[in-house]
């Protein structure tokens, strides 16, 4: 009978055990971290099943339409970090391509998106257009969490939410305010082990978050509401897995009302602000860095292939490193660039800057 019970025994244990991996505050973006994702359109997935049970992932068939990058910056290096002080990080660029947790800024172009972590989990703060002179604001109210922590199997957490945008302010007018409201339901359903083409057998749990938005314009005198128009109303459903050293989801499901898969990303490279990277990626070195025209790569032999891709993930240059490893760059303009590095064995993916 022992023979039978003890292994029994261990299997409950070790399932007690896995159910508990719990994302806290570490687990999390943090100041000064950078990720890149592969984005797959239309994917063929099996995202698994609502269940207490521990189940497997097998996210290996995701391929690479498109890139995307989010770069974490510290809010009080902004010369107007004031507007925002529940923030400590942000992201600046076209919101389409900022993977991972958050949502659009408000408005088309780019602009910044302020965050913050803390050990109550990850929340958006506000918005901030980048278009000048007709800058556009707005906060978050209250801030909206996009992660709660600490956070484990059959937790949930529900908030409502809005931002407003005053379009003309006149005392002696009617106001036109544009407000968008949400509601954001966050269930960790099921847990496991996740792989994808490039790690395997991750601890992960995942995380359902449902969000339902509606964008109104309203006619005010002082506070007085004297007209109101739905323009538009929007059904967000989305599964990010998660793993409690990553700092990032590990995939990105996105998905329509019915379930149906719109896109998924899965985690590529990282570059944290503590690092926690591997020895074997930190041998690989990009310098200059800053640089003006071209960038010396130690650590990878001659004949391996790069990459290079702007901060919209549109690849500007591609190529194959000569004997002395060195890549002319006097065709890119001043700005910040990934480049890709491969070779039959490894890949890896470097920032580099260009003056």
């Amino acid at each position: 009978m022992k023979k039978i019970y003890l292994p029994m025994l261990f299997m409950c244990f070790l399932a007690l055990t896995n159910a508990q991996l719990t994302i806290t505050y570490e687990s999390l973006p943090q100041p000064g971290d950078t990720f890149a994702m592969r984005y797959t359109d239309n994917p063929i997935l099996n995202i698994g099943t609502p269940q207490s049970s521990i189940q497997h992932f097998d996210f290996t068939n995701l391929e690479n339409d498109s890139m995307k990058f989010a770069t974490y910056g510290i809010t009080a290096n902004l010369s107007f970090a004031a507007e925002y002080p529940e923030s400590n990080l942000y992201t600046w660029g076209p919101s389409a391509l900022y993977g991972g947790p958050g949502s659009p800024v408000p408005g088309v172009g780019w602009g910044w998106m302020f965050f913050r972590t803390d050990e109550e989990g990850m929340s958006v703060v506000g918005y901030r257009t980048g278009e000048s002179p007709n800058i556009v604001t707005a906060l978050q109210t209250p801030s909206l969490f996009i992660m709660k922590t600490p956070f484990t199997y059959n937790n949930m957490n529900s908030q409502n939410s809005q931002w407003s945008v005053f379009m003309n302010a006149n005392l002696s007018d009617i106001d036109t305010v544009y407000t968008s409201f949400s509601s954001t339901d966050l269930l960790c359903d099921a847990w496991g082990t996740l792989s994808t083409p490039l790690e395997q057998n991750l601890d992960v749990i995942r995380v359902r978050e449902f969000t339902v938005s509606v964008d109104s314009i309203y006619g005010k005198i002082a506070n007085t509401v004297v007209w109101k128009t739905e323009l538009k109303r929007d059904t967000v459903l989305n599964y990010l897995f998660y793993n409690p050293s990553k700092r990032h989801p590990i995939v990105s499901v996105f998905c329509r009302p019915d379930e149906s898969f719109i896109g998924a990303e899965y985690l590529w490279y990282s570059d944290l602000h503590t690092s926690i990277n591997s020895i074997k990626e930190n041998k690989i070195k990009c310098y200059p860095n800053p640089t003006d025209n071209y960038i010396y790569i130690e650590g990878l032999s001659p004949k391996s292939n790069y990459d290079i891709f702007d901060l919209q993930g549109k690849k500007v240059l591609e190529g194959t490193l000569n004997e002395f490893s060195k890549i002319n760059l006097s065709s890119l303009k001043s700005g910040v660039y990934f480049i890709s590095l491969k070779n039959s064995k490894e890949s890896f993916v470097k920032k580099i800057v260009i003056k």
